[in-house]
């Protein structure tokens, strides 16, 4: 969600684990928060792709609410009313996506990676997983929701297996690749539903452990010999996608 401090509250009044937020304006509420918590994350409120993310201790970010505000440099480049802070939750970041039809229904499919690495606020590599431990919260957010089509919800997993929402975009996200990559096919869904035709009975299935990565490349390309047309002269690797399989051991 564009707004993150109303996503928080949205979620706690719902039932679902987030991670505790405030706006940095809120200095009551800030020094509450870092009562309970070693380190902090700040990032901007209305941000996207990690805008504004900074980690710092929690005794930090205490040393800097006790300047004068006058004097204290800035932290984040953002006003302190468009900066939250939330704890440093530990974890494994994983991504999902929860796809309904497009005009509204119930919830058609669940995809699930594990994040590898990230890139600019966006997922790099990673492998995909069972989405079956992420249904029950798949289904109370659509339904608290209203989901239509499908959205993509980053989350962090503890050790215990709880699960803790960091962050709801409800468009296609920058992890829906590495799904489509391990076989699911959500355009072919949303084609075949909206035009009353009946999806192929596997589109929200993939391969489980299939890793993908993102990179990019640049390609030249020069006057042929004879100046009638382009052609290719060099190539580092074209912006594209690879993947391989993970054999189990």
């Amino acid at each position: 969600m564009a707004d993150k401090l109303r996503m928080s509250r949205a979620l706690t009044r719902i039932g679902v684990p987030t991670p505790r937020t405030a706006l940095l304006s809120d200095t009551e509420a800030v020094h509450a928060l870092l009562e309970t918590t070693p380190a902090v994350i700040l990032k901007d409120r209305w941000g996207s792709g990690s805008s504004g993310l900074l980690r710092r201790t929690s005794e930090q970010l205490r040393r800097w609410l006790a300047t004068d505000s006058a004097t204290r440099s800035d932290l984040g480049g953002s006003p302190d009313d468009e900066l939250v802070v939330q704890p440093d939750v530990v974890g494994t970041e994983y991504g999902i996506d929860i796809v309904t039809p497009v005009r509204g229904g119930p919830v058609a499919g669940v995809l699930a990676r594990r994040k590898l690495s990230m890139r600019n606020g966006e997922t790099a590599a990673a492998v995909s997983v069972d989405s079956g431990p992420f249904a029950g919260l798949a289904a109370t957010l659509a339904d608290a929701l209203g989901i239509q089509g499908t959205v993509d919800v980053d989350l962090l997993l503890s050790g215990d297996g709880a699960a803790s929402v960091i962050d709801i975009n409800p468009r296609f996200g920058g992890g829906y690749p590495f799904s489509h990559v391990a076989g699911a096919d959500v355009p072919h869904f949303f084609v075949a539903s909206t035009l009353g035709f009946a999806p192929q009975p596997r589109w929200n299935t993939y391969r489980l452990g299939h890793v993908g990565a993102k990179h990019e490349g640049i390609i030249g390309f020069e006057p042929s010999p004879d100046g009638s047309a382009m052609g290719l002269s060099h190539q580092e690797g074209a912006a594209s996608w690879t993947s391989r399989v993970v054999q189990p051991t």
